[in-house]
């Protein structure tokens, strides 16, 4: 599962440094402590982060420019990365990757969403996960975690109730998953949520072994 990120930048660190804006939510956040979460990076500014869906453990929220140290611990890891770019990528590239994929967040009908995957017990990052409408035009997913965070659970979690949420609030009629064979992890994930093999296949660009998964809304069955 690779994602891809388009190059625009500025308008977050403009956003950053606006000193009326930073006024307004300190304000708002006097008057108002139910629990919000801070959509542009600057800090949380409640206790508890609002979640666009959650699990029993985990919350799946926006990405923050203040997750950069996690993302680029997670980014830069080889051993999570070698079946996505085979390489880990620099602090400048994830850097980038994560500003531009907050700015996807404000553009016009957006299809291409990358969420952090929170840890409820105590905010931590865990990793990522995305829904996006590929080059084919098929709604994809993908998921990632930090290496220390391997072995709990969590990637399974996470990503049931990305599909869970896919189906039940987005209506979408079904979903699509690239995942090189070598990579067990991810397989054993998928196929663990009911998704069907459909084709084994060369990857040229990568050569190595791909395959296509499908999943429809008879996995909330």
């Amino acid at each position: 599962m690779v994602w891809g990120f388009f190059s625009e930048r500025n308008w977050v660190t403009r956003l950053k440094s606006d000193i009326f804006f930073r006024r307004m939510l300190s304000t708002f956040a006097a008057i108002n402590q139910t629990g919000f979460q801070n959509l542009f990076g600057l800090r949380r500014v409640y206790p508890h982060p609002m979640y666009i869906f959650q699990s029993s453990r985990l919350g799946i929220r926006p990405l923050r420019l203040d997750d950069i140290e996690p993302f680029h611990e997670m980014q830069s890891n080889l051993q999570v990365m070698q079946y996505t770019t085979g390489r880990g990528q620099s602090r400048e590239e994830n850097q980038q990757s994560l500003e531009d994929c907050i700015l996807k967040y404000s553009a016009p009908e957006n299809d291409f969403w990358i969420w952090a995957i929170e840890r409820k017990a105590d905010a931590a990052f865990v990793g990522t996960v995305a829904l996006l409408v590929n080059e084919d035009g098929e709604d994809e997913i993908g998921f990632r975690l930090l290496e220390k965070y391997w072995g709990n659970g969590y990637g399974q979690e996470a990503a049931e109730a990305l599909f869970k949420y896919a189906f039940e609030s987005k209506a979408i009629s079904k979903l699509v998953a690239y995942v090189f064979a070598d990579n067990v992890g991810s397989v054993k994930i998928l196929e663990r949520a009911g998704f069907v093999l459909i084709k084994e296949f060369w990857n040229e660009e990568s050569q190595m072994m791909d395959r296509l998964y499908h999943l429809t809304p008879s996995f909330l069955a």
